[in-house]
């Protein structure tokens, strides 16, 4: 571990924040280029109605339905990079230079981890949320191999999205003033069984997204998307996906 690493007292990023990124129109280009290769997005249930991403993300392809280490990450990664990297370079680009003025840094993307990629909500599961997807913290960064690019500072991670496209009533996220690391020292006084026992569990914030902005907190903070009360079969939710993890004086940027 790196002298920077071990006097850090706090996260780099610990609070929800929003920042300017993308225009509405924009935005609008973006989801346009995304539908130029819709025949490439990743059904993850079967249809586009479900959930589709283009890209290979941590949080579905590091483990395989055991909780076994699996290589499908990686060959979805090396499968779906081009792809971004063709349609969407410019905007990872502008993502890169946002996120190194806000963690005060140098950060580039991590060759060997997939990219930074979209999520695509369409109406069945929009109707099915919040209980199609649980709160939880972003601990996958726990399973990436880390020895490809030195020592991790797996306590300061960041997670981050942008906006591209909503429901009339918009997106946001569901926000809880609990962290993974209150929770692990809780069960480890023997005070709690996890996080459904504190208190800080029981209320929740709504952060609102706003279309273009760039979103970004701590990884280690419970979160959940938050949910769309009135759902019609033309309506979808897309978000640029993404996280951020402190190698040294450097970040990596991977979903």
């Amino acid at each position: 571990m790196t002298p920077d690493i071990a006097v850090r007292q706090r996260p780099a990023v610990r609070e929800f924040r929003s920042f300017p990124l993308l225009s509405p129109d924009e935005c609008a280009a973006v989801s346009g280029e995304l539908d130029t290769v819709s025949a490439d997005w990743h059904l993850r249930w079967g249809t586009k109605d479900w959930l589709a991403t283009l890209g290979a993300t941590g949080y579905l392809d590091l483990l395989d339905a055991e909780g076994r280490p699996t290589r499908k990450y990686y060959w979805l990664a090396s499968k779906f990079n081009p792809i971004l990297r063709e349609h969407f370079g410019p905007l990872h680009a502008r993502i890169a230079e946002a996120l190194s003025d806000i963690l005060a840094a140098p950060v580039r993307y991590a060759p060997d981890f997939a990219l930074p990629g979209f999520h695509i909500f369409g109406h069945a599961i929009l109707a099915k949320q919040p209980s199609a997807s649980p709160a939880h913290f972003d601990n996958q960064h726990h399973n990436l191999d880390h020895h490809l690019y030195g020592v991790a500072d797996l306590n300061d991670a960041v997670s981050f999205n942008v906006l591209i496209e909503a429901p009339p009533e918009g997106a946001g996220l569901r926000l809880w003033d609990l962290f993974a690391q209150d929770v692990d020292r809780a069960v480890a006084a023997g005070t709690s069984r996890g996080y459904r026992d504190l208190e800080a569990f029981q209320t929740f914030a709504v952060r609102r997204y706003g279309l273009g902005e760039l979103n970004v907190h701590s990884s280690h903070q419970m979160h959940q998307v938050a949910p769309t009360e009135h759902i019609t079969p033309d309506m979808r939710r897309i978000t640029l996906q993404g996280h951020a993890l402190r190698y040294g004086a450097e970040w990596l940027l991977y979903w």
